[in-house]
């Protein structure tokens, strides 16, 4: 499994995401959320939470959802 985590600076939850999947062994590529927020929304300056997160190309969401993916809870 791959994955791709959309991040910001001093987001804990961003750090919680990145410890979760090197907790589990996912080789995951870290992007800019602004990177995110062109690609999926068209604007950079658009308003989006961090960390968003893809699995294997398919959107996750966010640390709780990256969880419950992965952990069953």
């Amino acid at each position: 499994m791959n994955a791709v985590i959309y991040t910001k600076g001093n987001c804990v939850y961003c750090d919680r995401a990145k410890d979760l999947l090197e907790d589990m062994d996912i080789v995951s590529t870290k992007l800019p959320i602004s990177e995110y927020k062109l690609q999926y929304l068209g604007d950079e300056n658009a308003s989006a939470t961090a960390p968003q997160v893809f699995l294997d190309g398919r959107h996750v969401g966010g640390y709780t959802d990256l969880s419950a993916e992965l952990t069953g809870s």
